[in-house]
């Protein structure tokens, strides 16, 4: 962290570390993905677009259908939604229960999962029946995503955050 008004020496310097961090970081991603791919590649692929599909499917079947382009802000609106459940989650919790599934039990003694992971899910669930309707294959949009990030800066775009 740079202090005060930096010299320009300072800044190269401080820059400079990061793009090395970054660079031994991509280099372990790159290691771990390896060897994901020689173990378990097979399993992965079309795992994202089955779970796509059943989303769309179990969505429709409990009457959450998009029957219309008309439909897309408040489906947005919707993933919004889960976004501010998740944030009262976070609010709510000890940092050490952020990753712990709980579950209480709904109107028909059936055990509900709840909390942060739940809520994270639930974004994820809204954005692939929106993309299902739109016929997006999210998999390969966010594999090419993926692709172009990996060449980008560290904190690309000057923002702090």
């Amino acid at each position: 962290m740079i202090i005060g008004n930096p010299t320009w020496d300072e800044i190269t310097t401080h820059i400079n570390r990061h793009e090395r961090q970054l660079e031994d970081l991509r280099a372990q991603l790159s290691s771990v993905l390896m060897h994901q791919r020689n173990t378990s590649m097979e399993h992965v692929i079309g795992t994202f677009a089955a779970l796509q599909a059943r989303t769309n499917v179990i969505n429709t079947a409990n009457g959450w259908a998009i029957n219309d382009v008309k439909e897309i802000p408040e489906k947005l609106a919707l993933v919004h939604s889960e976004v501010s459940e998740a944030l009262e989650c976070y609010r709510d919790a000890q940092i050490s229960d952020l990753g712990a599934v709980e579950y209480e039990e709904d109107s028909n003694n059936q055990l509900k999962p709840i909390g942060f992971p739940t809520e994270l899910a639930d974004i994820v669930i809204r954005v692939m029946h929106l993309a299902a309707f739109l016929d997006i294959n999210l998999e390969q949009v966010i594999t090419e995503k993926l692709n172009y990030n990996e060449t980008r800066g560290f904190r690309h775009g000057g923002k702090r955050a």
